[in-house]
């Protein structure tokens, strides 16, 4: 599956990161499943945030059928404020609190 905002969130940086500090490639595909859902959940909690409960019930219908990603993704520009600011924003947060982690151990 693919998530909605995965066109649009760049996670290079952790990903490399996850191949620096990983030698089993089992370990490193889960990891890098476990950074892929962490970031589309923070992100769509923030996009949840964001609506009014009818956008967020039309948004909800629709955010599983990857056909409807791109025009729901145009919908979100223009029901949210600065939606591409703050959803860039809230991935590098994310980003950054996952590679914290990954470096501790």
């Amino acid at each position: 599956m693919k998530y909605i905002f995965e066109e649009i969130i760049q996670t290079d940086n952790i990903f490399l990161i996850i191949e620096e500090h990983f030698d089993d490639d089992t370990e490193k595909e889960y990891m890098k499943n476990v950074i892929r859902d962490t970031i589309h959940h923070k992100l769509m909690d923030m996009v949840l945030d964001e609506l009014d409960e009818e956008k967020r019930v039309l948004f909800l219908a629709e955010a599983d059928d990857e056909s409807k990603h791109p025009n729901l993704l145009e919908r979100l520009k223009e029901w949210v404020d600065r939606f591409e600011d703050k959803i860039h924003s809230r991935a590098r947060e994310a980003e950054s609190e996952m590679i914290n982690l990954i470096r501790v151990e």
